[in-house]
């Protein structure tokens, strides 16, 4: 027979595994000290936020060639990569 009777397929897709993108406070505190006859009084404070950013991304595939008659599967072949 023929290359009528020979197949190729290939197939794939891209997957979002993860995605965040957030920022949040990690420490707050401040403190107020009053002054007296001698000693002014002050303020004090301290902010500390953390800003997080992931992305990771993950490509599959699958790859098949082989004949129909007689049914036979010559190639098949699994892929998968990451991308970031």
């Amino acid at each position: 027979m023929g290359d009528d009777n020979r197949f190729e397929e290939t197939a794939s897709q891209n997957v979002h595994l993860v995605n965040i993108d957030q920022s949040f406070p990690v420490l707050t505190a401040s403190v107020i000290c009053p002054g007296n006859k001698t000693t002014p009084g002050f303020e004090a404070s301290v902010s500390v936020m953390a800003e997080v950013k992931a992305k990771l991304d993950a490509d599959f595939g699958i790859i098949v060639a082989g004949s129909i008659v007689p049914l036979e599967i010559d190639e098949l072949v699994i892929t998968a990569s990451e991308s970031t």
